[in-house]
């Protein structure tokens, strides 16, 4: 069967401020290249997922940038969310546009802002999947062993053991674990039973409309109504005028820990949701000193510190540690590294003081 691609490209990446805004996002920007996390998202699907068969859900805001950036994928792939309703409801459009192409299509769903490498592993990984979820009417997950007891991620509980598939393990899911403290985590870790949740997903569409329609049958209704209009002159109505009446759930509560045909393949590759600041660090490495210094910079006494700015701008640092500063033409920020989950908070004290030339 024919493997699709469906990028979910609709977020803001609050916690990226001040370089990650409104109209130009976290997976629009060269975080850690030259290309942007969008580009290479796409890239890494080259040679196993045709540009024809990859689509992408993105923002009316962010639509020109995202064709913009991806010329290459067919205009008529790329359909904007008229507001965001979370992952259930785009994930929903996403098959609901492909179901119209294949209505028995393997679809592999795509955070575009994950840091994956390398691509030889993901792909052989994301072919086993597609094998899986072909052969079990199942509906797979991707879990990442955890490296460290992560406090910000959502944790599989893997159970039964399968067989592999193409040298990748496979499990049945015995339970989804919200994001732990610092003691659960360690257990997690210890144990050696939980992955980290990538928000990767693979399955056919008859199986994910199937769960869809049994565990949010008012999604499931609403992407009714929208695949009636879908390749008519009434498409962008339609979404339109229903999109914003869908339920505003994620995948993950409204269906997978509801569903019972819940597998898990463990990732083997490298894989980082560049989730805040902090990922710069693990990506690009730091020096002697602790530092990550992506600037023109002098110090004294500075340690255990990210800095980032304009070439042309000098930041000058003494005695500072633990400290995140990101530098950008007309904001500066500067957090302790322990609280940079905070700036998404930040971002919305921003919303409520009405600074949206910041935003």
């Amino acid at each position: 069967m024919e493997l699709f691609a469906l990028i979910m490209a609709g977020g803001v990446g609050t916690r990226f401020w001040p370089k990650s805004r409104k109209q130009k996002p976290k997976q629009l920007l060269p975080i850690l290249a030259r290309r942007t996390l969008l580009e290479d998202t796409i890239e890494r699907l080259e040679g196993l997922i045709p540009l024809e068969d990859t689509f992408i859900i993105t923002t009316a805001e962010q639509l020109p940038v995202v064709k913009e950036a991806v010329a290459s994928i067919p205009e008529e792939n790329i359909v904007p969310e008229p507001e965001g309703r979370d992952t259930a409801p785009c994930i929903g459009l996403g098959v609901s546009l492909i179901a119209k192409r294949d209505p028995e299509a393997t679809i592999a769903v795509l955070p575009a802002d994950h840091h994956i490498s390398p691509t030889k592993d993901f792909q052989r990984t994301l072919s086993a999947a597609a094998s899986l979820a072909e052969s079990s009417r199942g509906l797979i997950t991707f879990g990442i062993s955890p490296t460290y007891p992560a406090t910000g991620y959502g944790y599989i509980h893997r159970g039964k053991h399968l067989k592999d598939f193409k040298e990748a393990k496979a499990f049945k899911v015995a339970e989804f674990k919200e994001k732990p403290d610092k003691k659960t985590a360690k257990r997690f870790l210890r144990s050696g039973e939980f992955y980290w949740n990538s928000g990767i997903f693979v399955w056919q569409v008859p199986t994910i409309l199937s769960a869809i329609k049994e565990h949010l049958p008012s999604l499931y209704r609403g992407l009714e109504t929208i695949s009636a209009s879908l390749g008519t002159s009434r498409q962008a109505e339609t979404i339109r005028e229903t999109y914003p009446h869908l339920p505003k759930i994620s995948i993950d509560y409204g269906v997978l820990e509801k569903a019972k045909n819940v597998l898990v393949i463990e990732a083997n590759y490298k894989w980082d949701d560049l989730g805040a600041w902090p990922a710069l660090v693990r990506l690009r490495g730091a020096d002697d000193e602790g530092n990550t210094i992506l600037a023109k910079h002098i110090g004294i006494d500075t340690k255990d510190t990210l800095i980032l700015a304009k070439e042309e701008h000098l930041v000058a640092t003494i005695g500072t540690q633990g400290l995140i500063i990101i530098q950008t033409p007309d904001a500066t920020l500067v957090v302790p590294k322990a609280r940079a989950q905070e700036v998404k908070d930040l971002v919305e004290k921003m919303k409520e003081a009405g600074l949206k030339e910041y935003l």
